[in-house]
């Protein structure tokens, strides 16, 4: 998450990283863009890191 030291993304990041790729950029370009590897990126699209409910911000979203 973002609070370790070594990671190079954030909530807002995460965010921008899925609506690029909503809005039809490959998961190349964006891991070119966000300097991560691919398979980062492919994880946080898929929801299998970087998941929406551990999301700070919208947590009360989420225990409604």
């Amino acid at each position: 998450g973002e609070n370790c030291y070594l990671s190079k993304l954030n909530w807002e990041k995460v965010n921008q990283i899925r609506n690029g790729f909503q809005n039809g950029l490959t998961p190349i370009q964006l891991s070119n863009e966000f300097l991560v590897n691919i398979c980062t990126v492919r994880d946080i699209i898929k929801n299998r890191t970087w998941k929406p409910e551990n999301n700070p911000n919208q947590a009360s979203a989420f225990h409604t």
